[in-house]
């Protein structure tokens, strides 16, 4: 790695292994490291030992639950944790309110699944200046 630009870390966290797969392939095609986390805990312990860039997380972590409320409750204690890290939030059931509420709250984008590749890619090298 070139300490004078380092390639920016990407955070992927789905409990999906398939959509983690998809998006760590994606991100290091275009010139972006990716790391997985499956769930809450484990991100809440990667983004608090720093070095991250960019952390894009699913909004609903167990197939009984599509309200999005552990997604914002992970996306609100990232944002405590490390109030300048980017935060891009993907979601299976997209709500209006729930995009305007987190967007409100700091998130860099919330998108729907299946997201368009060019779409994230592009936001993802805007914010990690990749």
């Amino acid at each position: 790695m070139n300490l004078r630009n380092p390639v920016p870390v990407v955070l992927v966290v789905d409990d999906d292994p398939a959509i983690t797969m998809a998006l760590q392939l994606l991100f290091e095609l275009h010139g972006l490291s990716a790391e997985v986390a499956r769930s809450p805990a484990d991100t809440i312990d990667r983004v608090s030992r720093g070095g991250l860039h960019l952390v894009v997380h699913d909004m609903n972590f167990s197939n009984a639950d599509t309200t999005g409320t552990d997604g914002l409750a992970l996306f609100r204690t990232l944002r405590r944790l490390s109030p300048r890290l980017p935060v891009i939030l993907i979601t299976s059931w997209p709500q209006a309110d729930m995009s305007a509420r987190v967007l409100r709250e700091g998130a860099a984008a919330y998108l729907g699944k299946p997201w368009d590749d060019e779409q994230l890619v592009a936001l993802a090298s805007g914010i990690t200046g990749r």
